[in-house]
C-alpha cells in the first residue's frame, strides 16, 4: 500500500509541475492553472493595489508554488520557528 501512495504523489506532482514547466518553456502553451496572473518570474504572486491584502504593511509578494511549501516540510521545526520569528521581528 505504501508504494501506491508514493506513485500517486509522483503522479500528482508531475500533473502540477508539467504544465508550469511547459508554460515557462513554450509561451503559447495554455495556462490551465492561471499561473501567469499577477505572477513574477520566480513564481511569486505580487499583491496588486486593489487586493484586500494590499492593506497589510510590507506584504508585496508571496509564493504560490507548492514546491516551496514542500521544502519547508523537510526543515526541522526549530529552523522554521527561527525563520518565522526573525521574519516577524525584522520584516513585520
Amino acid at each position: 500500500m505504501k508504494q501506491a501512495r508514493g506513485k500517486e504523489g509522483i503522479i500528482l506532482g508531475i500533473a502540477f509541475q508539467l504544465p508550469l514547466f511547459m508554460i515557462n518553456i513554450f509561451p503559447w502553451f495554455p495556462d490551465i492553472y492561471g499561473w501567469k496572473v499577477n505572477t513574477c518570474s520566480t513564481g511569486a504572486w505580487y499583491v496588486t493595489a486593489d487586493s484586500p491584502l494590499a492593506s497589510l504593511v510590507g506584504l508585496a509578494t508571496f509564493q504560490k508554488n507548492p514546491l516551496y511549501a514542500a521544502i519547508f516540510y523537510m526543515a526541522p521545526l526549530n529552523v522554521l520557528f527561527g525563520a518565522w520569528l526573525l521574519h516577524t521581528l525584522f520584516e513585520g
